[in-house]
């Protein structure tokens, strides 16, 4: 019977015949000593015992999001690494300002607890707002 590499770390089992583990789903490596990413950090980083190191440009539990430029400037969301600007903001991170249509439209909102949305697809805007809400 083989002694099997690190005793397979409490990680996995020993298959002393041929002296290697077989290590339980979240670990990897001769010994079972290494944890497993989520998803392989997506392809997108390296995995340090459990944790993702994200490439630039990406983030996330699994590095699986791509990151906007900039984080759109606060002045936009982003999807899939693309910004969509707030109206009356432009650019690829949402850092320039157009006074368009679209902004006058959109700048009566609300103060306090309020939250200015818009239609990604149609750049409507919504605002909505609580009971405590007072308009602009």
């Amino acid at each position: 019977m083989k002694k099997c590499h690190l005793n397979c770390s409490g990680n996995g089992i020993c298959l002393g015949k041929l002296g290697q583990c077989k290590c339980y789903n979240n670990f990897e490596g001769e010994g079972c000593e290494n944890k497993k990413c989520s998803n392989n950090c997506s392809g997108n980083g390296s995995c340090n015992q459990g944790l993702c190191i994200c490439s630039e440009g990406y983030l996330g539990k699994d590095c699986s999001i791509k990151n906007c430029p900039n984080q759109c400037s606060g002045k936009g969301f982003c999807n899939e690494g693309v910004c969509f600007c707030r109206p009356g903001f432009e650019g690829n991170d949402c850092s320039k300002a157009n006074q368009s249509e679209d902004f006058i439209k959109c700048s009566v909102g609300c103060v306090n607890e309020c939250i200015e949305q818009c239609d990604i697809n149609s750049f409507n805007c919504f605002v909505t707002c609580s009971k405590n809400c007072t308009p602009k």
